[in-house]
């Protein structure tokens, strides 16, 4: 396709060691960011409330938080138990 064409010879872009390390400090960014700050709160977030705020739908939701922040990144997070499908908050952050 054309856009396959368009990109094939694109290159990421290099990021120094310095920048990497403060990404690391910082945590991720994007939407997984957004949604990382709102389950840090002490109360949590709800999955309606990051849906809203994330523009995903629910099962991206939960599948952010499986696969990005328990696995790749290491956070322990508490599912929260809800009429609206529940919530999630941080316990631990990743050493």
């Amino acid at each position: 396709s054309r856009t396959h064409d368009a990109i094939a010879g694109l290159e990421p872009p290099e990021s120094s060691e310095e920048e990497s390390e403060i990404a690391a400090e910082v945590g991720p960014g994007g939407r997984t960011g957004v949604m990382l700050r709102l389950i840090s709160r002490p109360e949590g977030a709800s999955v309606p409330e990051i849906m809203a705020a994330t523009g995903w739908l629910s099962h991206s939701v939960r599948a952010a938080v499986a696969s990005s922040l328990r696995a790749r990144l290491g956070y322990q997070i508490e599912h929260l138990k809800g009429p609206d499908g529940g919530g999630y908050r941080v316990l631990s952050y990743p050493r």
